[in-house]
């Protein structure tokens, strides 16, 4: 038995109130941690939008099997480990256009979300941020905003 599986017993033991997940880097890893936790975490960086229609789906299915909630803790545009994005950081228009084609998929789903690593230059995933170090906002909020209802602020 590994740590990733003595881990939520342990956690769970200093503070029994608080939910406890373990964030997967791929939601098809959920089945090694599914039952060990009381809300079930995954990431996606994948570019593909029929992808995160597929994925979006599963997670549905997965919350529904398991009885808990699912949430996508970390994604962004594109994968970093992948050939799309091997070398390159992410500019403002592409980041904006693949908003444009994921987002209103996230808001559709059943599957909680939030940005991962909001803040640009504040960590190694720094390249998918919404917001630069100063505070300045990058396009892709204003598609966000624009989903969720929200007025952009000036």
């Amino acid at each position: 038995m590994g740590y990733g599986y003595l881990f939520p017993g342990l956690a769970g033991s200093l503070n029994p109130e608080a939910p406890v997940t373990i964030g997967v880097t791929v939601l098809d890893r959920v089945e090694y941690v599914g039952d060990l936790v009381d809300l079930i975490s995954f990431h996606c960086y994948e570019t593909d939008p029929e992808k995160w229609k597929l994925l979006l789906k599963k997670a549905a299915r997965y919350a529904e099997l398991k009885g808990k909630p699912v949430l996508l803790t970390e994604w962004g545009y594109p994968a970093w480990w992948t050939v799309v994005s091997a070398g390159r950081l992410i500019t403002d228009e592409g980041q904006s256009e693949f908003y444009e084609k994921i987002v209103p998929l996230l808001k559709e789903s059943k599957t909680g979300w939030y940005l991962f690593d909001p803040i640009r230059g504040c960590s190694p995933f720094a390249h998918i941020s919404v917001l630069k170090s100063n505070g300045d906002r990058r396009p892709s909020v204003l598609v966000v905003e624009k989903y969720l209802g929200k007025k952009p602020v000036r």
